[in-house]
C-alpha cells in the first residue's frame, strides 16, 4: 500500500516499504531533504548494499534522537517502530554479504535502534558488552522491548520490581545440577536472584518479559494471568475492549519462520493488556506473537468493544482453559497428536469457540487446498487467487460452483485432508479430538463442505469486517 502524506511527514519514507524487503538488491535507497527515495535501480556492488543500510540504520536513529517513545502519538510511535523495523530486518538479510566489520559496525546501530536509541553502538560492540548483546538477541528482548516502548538508558535491563538496572551491576554466576554439572548461569542484583539462563543465555522456563521487564512467570505453566502491558485507556476510549489478531506470513522473515496464527488482546479501562493464544500443545498468555516485530509479518486487527461482565467472563474462561488445556495437552507429545490437534482444534478454532460463548460470531473457515497453495506459491499469487475463486462463488450458479471442487488436484487435496483430520482425531482424548461424522462421507462427495478454521480464514472475515462496533 503507497505510504500517504502523514506519513511521509512522520517517517520521511515515500514508496512502499515492502520492496525493500522482498527486493533487497533491486532498490537503490537515497536521501534527498530528510526523505528517503527509492530508485528503481539494480544494485550492482556490495557497497551499495552497505550504503543502502547505512542510510536506513542512521535515518532510524535520527528518528529515535531525542524521543520519549511512551508520550509519541499512536500514530507516530507506529511509523518510528516502521522505520527501526525495517533498518533491522534489512541489515539482517544482508550482514552475511559484506565484510564483517562493517556488518558487526551496522549491526550494533540497528540493536541501538530497537533498544530506542539510547544505547551507543560503541557500548554494545564493546567487549565489555557481549554478553549483554547476546543475552538480548537469544531471547529477542531487543523486539519485545520495542513492542512494549521500552527505552534503555544506556546498557541497561529492564527486572520487574527493579526498574532499569544497570548491566555492570548485575552479577553472572554458574548454575550446577545435582551432580554438579554447570548446566547455566544465575543472574544477581544486589544479592537476589532476578533470572536464570541455560548455557546459551536463553532464559529458563519460569521467565518471560513483559511491561515491567524481565519477570518470574510461566506463561504457559502458571495459573494466573499477567497483563503483559500497561498503556494509556484513552487510546481505546476508556472501555474494555476485544482485539482480535491474526499474524500471516506472507513474505520470507529471517528473524521469525512461524506459521500463521491467530489470538486475541483483552484490554480493560484501567489500561491493562491481557493477551492469550493457543498454539499447538498448549495456551499461552501473553501470546508471543504480541511481542514480535511488525514489519515481518502482515498484521489484521479487529476491536469488538465489550462491556465489563463479558470481559470478566473471557479472562476467567481463558484462565480455566489454562489450567484444563495446559495439563492435558502436555501429555500429547506424539507427533500425530500435534498434526491432529493442528488441523482440528487449532488457535482459530479455539478463539472462535471462545467467543461463541458469549454470542459472538466471526468467520474462520476456509477450503484446505487454499492453505496448500498459500504455503507452495509465491506470495504473490494469493491474492489474485482469492480474488478469482471470490468471484467465481458469487457469479457461478450454486451447482457449478460445487462441481469445480472436484477438479482433480482440488478434489485430491480436499479428500486427503478430510480423512487424514477424521483419523488422526480418533486418537485424541475426547474433549480435544475434533470429530465430525460426517467428514468421511463429505470429503468424497460433498467437497465444498469440508473446511478448516485457519488464520487465513479469519484474516479473509477480518478484511470484510475491519471493525465492528
Amino acid at each position: 500500500m503507497p505510504i500517504n502524506s502523514r506519513t511521509r511527514a512522520l517517517l520521511g519514507f515515500i514508496d512502499n516499504q515492502n520492496l525493500i524487503m522482498q527486493n533487497p538488491t533491486s532498490f537503490i535507497i537515497k536521501k534527498e531533504r530528510g526523505f528517503l527515495h527509492l530508485l528503481r535501480k539494480n544494485i550492482v556492488s556490495m557497497k551499495e548494499v552497505r550504503t543502502n543500510a547505512e542510510i536506513l540504520v542512521e535515518s532510524a536513529l535520527e528518528k529515535l534522537k531525542g524521543k520519549n517513545l511512551k508520550r509519541l502519538s499512536g500514530e507516530e510511535r507506529h511509523l518510528t517502530r516502521s522505520l527501526v523495523d525495517i533498518a533491522y530486518s534489512y541489515i539482517e538479510r544482508i550482514k552475511h554479504s559484506i565484510a564483517s566489520h562493517h556488518a558487526q559496525r551496522l549491526e550494533a546501530m540497528a540493536l541501538s535502534g530497537k533498544l530506542g536509541g539510547r544505547v551507543s553502538p560503541a557500548t554494545l560492540l564493546s567487549s565489555s558488552f557481549q554478553t549483554y548483546s547476546t543475552l538480548l538477541k537469544v531471547n529477542h528482548l531487543q523486539h519485545k522491548m520495542q513492542a512494549l516502548d521500552h527505552q534503555a538508558e544506556g546498557a541497561t535491563l529492564f527486572i520487574s520490581g527493579k526498574g532499569q538496572v544497570p548491566w555492570q551491576r548485575i552479577a553472572q554466576l554458574p548454575l550446577f545440577d545435582h551432580l554438579r554439572r554447570k548446566v547455566g548461569y544465575r543472574f544477581t542484583y544486589q544479592g537476589e536472584e532476578v533470572f536464570q539462563t541455560d548455557l546459551q543465555l536463553k532464559l529458563q522456563q519460569g521467565y518471560t518479559y513483559h511491561h515491567e521487564g524481565i519477570v518470574a512467570y510461566d506463561p504457559v505453566r502458571s495459573c494466573s494471568i499477567l497483563p503483559y502491558d500497561k498503556r494509556d485507556p484513552q487510546e481505546w476510549g476508556n472501555r474494555h475492549v476485544l482485539e482480535i489478531w491474526t499474524s500471516i506470513d506472507y513474505k520470507e522473515s529471517p528473524l521469525f519462520v512461524r506459521g500463521d496464527h491467530a489470538y486475541l488482546v483483552l484490554k480493560d479501562n484501567c489500561g491493562n493488556l491481557f493477551g492469550a493464544g493457543r498454539f499447538v500443545r498448549f495456551l499461552q498468555t501473553p501470546d508471543p506473537y504480541l511481542l514480535f516485530p511488525k514489519e515481518h509479518r502482515t498484521y489484521r486487527k479487529t476491536e469488538i468493544p465489550l462491556d465489563k461482565e463479558t470481559f470478566d467472563f473471557f479472562l476467567k474462561q481463558i484462565q480455566k482453559d489454562k489450567l484444563k488445556l495446559n495439563g492435558i495437552i502436555n501429555k500429547c507429545i506424539q507427533y500425530v497428536y500435534s498434526l491432529a490437534l493442528m488441523l482440528g482444534k487449532n488457535c482459530t478454532y479455539y478463539l472462535k469457540d471462545l467467543l461463541q460463548k458469549r454470542g459472538i460470531h466471526i468467520g474462520t473457515e476456509i477450503s484446505p487446498p487454499m492453505i496448500l497453495f498459500k504455503k507452495l506459491c509465491p506470495s504473490s499469487w494469493w491474492e489474485p487467487l482469492t480474488r478469482g475463486v471470490a468471484r467465481l462463488k458469487t457469479t457461478l450458479p450454486s451447482p457449478l460452483a460445487k462441481g469445480l471442487y472436484f477438479f482433480p488436484p482440488w478434489y485430491f487435496c480436499i479428500v486427503l485432508f478430510g480423512t487424514t483430520r477424521f483419523f488422526l482425531n480418533l486418537a485424541l482424548p475426547s474433549n480435544l479430538a475434533y470429530i465430525k461424522p460426517m467428514d468421511l462421507f463429505d470429503s468424497v462427495f460433498r467437497p465444498w463442505r469440508v473446511k478448516m478454521d485457519h488464520p487465513l480464514g479469519l484474516a479473509a472475515w477480518q478484511d470484510e469486517h475491519s471493525k465492528i462496533r
